[in-house]
């Protein structure tokens, strides 16, 4: 029997994690959601009866120290969410961190220190690995070479200055597909200033070790809300439709291969966004590392080069250099 806890009972816990949870309640016996916490008492009290957790804290220093869970899920606001990571680590317990772990490169690898010095599993909470489509994808490529990705976002909107931290979704989704370090890369930054200080669409280019490319494009006032990827290999190119947010959004990966010849290939975890989104399996395969006491392929090294690439985007640099 594992016992889990939670920190951070806010809109994203009620939106993604709610229903991941209630899921993997009711396929995984050994899994007690004993506790969770939020700094509005009322929003702790409120999720906890939702997931039919005994206790609720307003104080996560408390709720550890009480609950002595084996395991911590933090859906913590990013500039929070490092701080609060090792405190819990430092406390012996597994942690399943909301993206991005921390505020930039070097808060990442301090973190990451943290979680070798303690030996505390964890898992970076990057959903687009875990999306089904993009499962499928990568279990076709198998070891094919991927020659180039190309990779975009658009969004409606979206004004705020730290478009980074969305921005470091599909930074990750790409690192993560490639089987090589990135080399270089070069960054243009297209101001928007009609939308406000510091709106802008962002083109990265991005040349990796083995000889792999990718280029990035983030519009984030595009009048449009779309994300995918076309994934270019020795066997074909694969094109992948991401789904967003909602229950309606639908999700679809076609393969061509060098005749031009068309295949769809479909997966599924479920209906519903919170499975369509990936945010169900990686909430899944994190609970069956820790029954079976393994590491997590997506743990916090693994996401090092994402955070040091994001941090470009963040300084708004033009070049990058491994």
């Amino acid at each position: 029997m594992k016992k889990v806890c939670l920190i951070g009972c806010g809109d994203h816990a009620h939106h993604v994690y709610l229903d991941a949870m209630l899921r993997c309640r009711a396929e995984m016996e050994q899994i007690v959601f004993s506790a969770c916490c939020d700094v509005e008492k009322e929003r702790a009290r409120n999720f906890a009866e939702k997931i039919h957790a005994p206790y609720f804290y307003t104080n996560y220093f408390e709720m550890v120290a009480r609950e002595r869970p084996d395991a911590v899920i933090l859906v913590t606001p990013y500039h929070l969410t490092a701080k609060i990571a090792m405190d819990v680590m430092h406390a012996g317990c597994a942690v399943l961190i909301e993206k991005p772990p921390a505020e930039d490169y070097s808060s990442c690898r301090a973190l990451a220190d943290v979680a070798k010095e303690t030996g505390c599993m964890n898992q970076v909470a990057f959903n687009r690995r875990h999306i089904p489509v993009i499962r499928e994808m990568r279990r076709h490529i198998g070891n094919t070479a991927i020659q180039h990705i190309s990779y975009h976002m658009y969004r409606i909107g979206r004004t705020e200055s730290y478009f980074y931290s969305t921005a470091v979704h599909g930074v990750d989704l790409v690192c993560s597909m490639m089987r090589s370090p990135c080399k270089k890369g070069e960054m243009l930054y297209g101001a928007l200033p009609g939308y406000g200080t510091g709106v802008e669409n962002i083109l990265m280019q991005l040349l990796f070790m083995d000889g792999g490319t990718a280029q990035l494009s983030f519009c984030p006032v595009s009048g449009c809300v779309s994300e995918g990827l076309t994934v270019t290999t020795d066997q074909g190119s694969y094109i992948a439709e991401i789904p967003i947010w909602s229950d309606q959004d639908t999700s679809r990966l076609l393969f061509s291969n060098h005749n031009g010849e068309v295949t769809q290939i479909t997966s599924s975890d479920g209906p519903h966004m919170f499975e369509t989104n990936g945010f169900y399996w990686q909430l899944r395969q994190f609970l069956e590392n820790l029954l079976q006491g393994k590491k997590s392929p997506d743990d916090l090294f693994s996401v090092l080069e994402t955070m040091r690439l994001t941090d470009c985007i963040r300084l708004r640099q033009a070049h990058y250099m491994a």
